[in-house]
């Protein structure tokens, strides 16, 4: 007598190991979040016998939700899982409070600094130059070891734009200093005009045209430049 068992069903219970990689878009480091995926096919021989269901299964995460640079989230099987491919999807949300704080910060309190000599009075050309120069380097030296330490790709990330923008910020200020002195230095030279009465508002001395340069850039272009590309990089972050 032959039992047919139809009535039964047969479960089959296999652990596999591997290694898998992962291709992460950079553009929005560092605060991007990398969607990444574990394809499972089966063999062309089992085509029409075996296929797989992701009905009743479910992923099950057994390690660290949080690790030192990334959080595991949303883990869940793809529309795409049927037949004879399964795809586990998750997310690795990247951390970003030890970036913010070695990056962002570092580069505005630099930026402040460049800033600030532009309050430094006209005279002290020295002590202007060389804080602006020394901010300058300071900052490409540390976007020049944050570069070294991501992968390397032609692809231009978030942090890139950040980090040109405030060098590109403090090269200005650097020339505007150049040409305020150069200007203050033209204005010495010039014969002194001799003071009449009867023009108008003769009693008020006119300002120099150095420090009229140094003032619009350190209260107008400066803090508005900054707050406008500030508003499109973050909605560009949070879009």
């Amino acid at each position: 007598m032959e039992y047919p068992g139809i009535t039964n069903s047969l479960t089959i219970t296999q652990r596999y190991t591997a290694t898998f990689t992962c291709s992460f878009e950079l553009y929005s480091y560092p605060f991007d979040a990398q969607t990444c995926s574990i394809d499972l096919t089966l063999p062309p021989d089992f085509e029409g016998f075996v296929e797989f269901s992701d009905d009743d299964g479910n992923i099950n995460y057994t390690g660290r939700r949080e690790l030192a640079l990334f959080v595991v989230e949303d883990m869940k099987f793809s529309e795409k899982s049927g037949g004879n491919t399964l795809i586990a999807q998750f997310v690795l949300n990247r951390r970003q409070g030890v970036i913010l704080l070695a990056t962002f910060l570092p580069s505005v309190l630099l930026l402040s600094i460049s800033w600030v000599t532009l309050f430094v009075k006209i005279e002290a050309l020295n002590v202007r130059a060389i804080m602006s120069l020394t901010t300058l380097l300071v900052l490409y030296t540390l976007f020049a070891n944050l570069s070294s330490s991501l992968p390397k790709t032609a692809e231009i990330k978030l942090i890139d734009i950040w980090f040109f923008f405030i060098i590109f910020v403090l090269f200005c200020n650097i020339m505007v200093h150049i040409i305020a002195d150069r200007i203050g230095s033209t204005e010495n030279t010039s014969p002194v005009t001799k003071f009449n009465p009867k023009q108008r508002n003769a009693w008020a001395p006119k300002r120099p045209s150095s420090e009229r340069i140094l003032a619009l850039h350190r209260y107008f272009i400066v803090p508005s430049v900054f707050i406008i590309f500030s508003v499109l990089f973050w909605w560009q972050v949070f879009k």
